[in-house]
């Protein structure tokens, strides 16, 4: 990891190779601790990293959208897994560091808040020392720069002693190898117990094993059919291939495929099933009719249920997802609980009113809304399904993409029927925490069965192409979409 400091009051650098004088603490901010997370690394819930950094300063914390005044801490990534702090001092001083995340986000977090107590206390020197010894050694060998002072006679200070708090070790690969286990080249069993298994016994390790009906031994590295189940009480290694299930009670690196189900402890690979597939953590992908994590997915859940206990960073398409977080959830019901979830009004250039809720993971979601249109020959009610992309900027606003379907219904004649189709790109700016204010052009597409459709459009609703029953296709126009939105 590195970490760098700076004045922005025009003092000086130390010159490169030359030790700088460290700086007194950063003085405590009078009215509180601001966090602004202007872009999460590794999208880590702001929220988690707020309740962590109040915890190492033993201070109240604010989640803020944006702040210039002294005492606010800004969080931003440079690279997929890289933080970097910021830190604006009462004295006037601006404070950076960086430093390289660990892939678990619970030490990811705790790194984060670490950093940002060293940084709030500006105890550089510190920082460094326990990031090596709670990470098992540095990241570089090269010594951490002392921050810039406003004053290169000021004294450098005592750490301040704190409790020094111990990190559950990275995640390791699973492991290949068992212990106390013989290994054996080939396996041959009609059940378990019965076949090779009668003189070798089940506390084996195969390299190739074949199950007419089922099979039992302690681990497997290498390849493993099956006519109905593969069993293993240690680990697979390998590719396991059965008529019915694979069962593994420990890790599992590479494929199981099976016609009704695959279970596995921590996955690195594939599970290829027709039923259930079932693993804790997942780095790699699950496609099946139901996908099961109870930890969290690096990779792809495909299926028509997809559940992710610990979160998704990557993919997951279904008819219904359900994860603690995710980077993109893609289905006809989705259910992110630490996702984002807001309420929108908002207006179209042809007169709908409506009001919605958008809600998904971290760039994806789900749109659903009602309104009318009071205006034109007759009211029109409005219902509305649609789904679209969220892209961050800065911490002053964002840009999302949206396609809509609008269902159309006349109140005198409830056979009049229209369907509205619209794509959208929308500006946000946020004017506080939680509220902003959107607005952009969209394209507009109508199909109807009403040959007075020409009010929809300031631009006239002309036919393009007829259809059975009396439906048309009409003219394609561009419009305007304005609205609010809170969370």
């Amino acid at each position: 990891w590195t970490g760098a400091a700076r004045a922005d009051k025009g003092v000086p650098r130390a010159d490169k190779g030359v030790p700088r004088a460290a700086s007194a603490p950063a003085s405590a901010p009078s009215e509180g601790l601001v966090l602004v997370v202007e872009a999460a690394p590794m999208g880590l819930d702001p929220e988690r990293v707020r309740a962590a950094v109040a915890r190492e300063l033993g201070a109240a914390v604010a989640l803020a959208p944006a702040s210039d005044r002294p005492g606010a801490l800004v969080l931003r990534h440079d690279g997929e897994r890289r933080a970097v702090l910021i830190y604006r001092a009462e004295d006037g001083r601006v404070l950076e560091r960086a430093v390289d995340l660990p892939e678990v986000p619970e030490q990811a977090v705790e790194i984060i808040a670490l950093l940002a107590g060293n940084l709030v206390r500006n105890e550089a020197a510190e920082l460094s020392e326990a990031l090596r010894s709670q990470l098992g050694g540095a990241r570089s060998t090269a010594p951490l720069p002392a921050p810039a002072s406003a004053s290169a006679s000021a004294p450098v200070p005592a750490p301040a002693p704190r409790e020094q708090r111990r990190l559950a070790p990275a995640a390791r690969p699973p492991s290949c190898a068992s212990a106390g286990a013989s290994s054996v080249p080939i396996g041959v069993d009609v059940a378990p117990f019965v076949g090779t298994s009668t003189f070798s016994g089940v506390n084996v390790v195969r390299n190739f094993s074949l199950n007419w009906i089922a099979g039992y031994a302690r681990g497997l590295r290498g390849l493993e059919l099956a006519g109905a189940a593969n069993i293993e009480s240690g680990f697979a290694c390998g590719a396991q291939i059965a008529g019915a299930a694979n069962v593994v009670a420990g890790p599992v690196v590479g494929l199981q495929a099976a016609f009704a189900a695959n279970v596995g402890g921590a996955l690195e690979g594939a599970q290829i099933a027709g039923g259930l597939n079932l693993a804790s953590d997942v780095r790699g992908v699950q496609l099946g009719l139901v996908n099961i994590a109870t930890g969290s997915v690096k990779g792809a859940q495909i299926g028509v249920v997809n559940v992710a206990a610990g979160g998704v960073k990557g993919v997951q398409i279904g008819a219904i997802n359900v994860a603690t977080r995710s980077t993109f959830s893609l289905g006809l019901l989705t259910v992110v609980p630490q996702g984002r979830l807001h309420v929108d009004l908002w207006g179209t250039e042809s007169g709908l009113l409506m009001a919605g809720l958008k809600h998904g993971g971290d760039h994806f979601h789900h749109i659903y809304g009602v309104g009318l249109r009071p205006g034109g020959d007759e009211l029109r009610w409005s219902a509305a399904i649609g789904f679209g992309g969220h892209f961050p900027v800065a911490s002053w606003g964002f840009v999302d993409a949206d396609f809509i379907s609008h269902s159309l219904f006349g109140s005198q004649a409830l056979d009049d029927y229209e369907l509205l189709m619209q794509v959208r790109a929308l500006l946000g700016v946020t004017l506080t925490s939680g509220f902003a204010l959107y607005g952009g052009p969209s394209v507009n597409q109508l199909l109807s069965n009403d040959p007075d459709t020409a009010s929809l459009s300031v631009f006239g609703g002309s036919q393009l192409h007829a259809g059975a029953e009396g439906f048309a296709l009409r003219s394609i126009w561009p419009g305007l979409t304005l609205g609010v939105q809170a969370r």
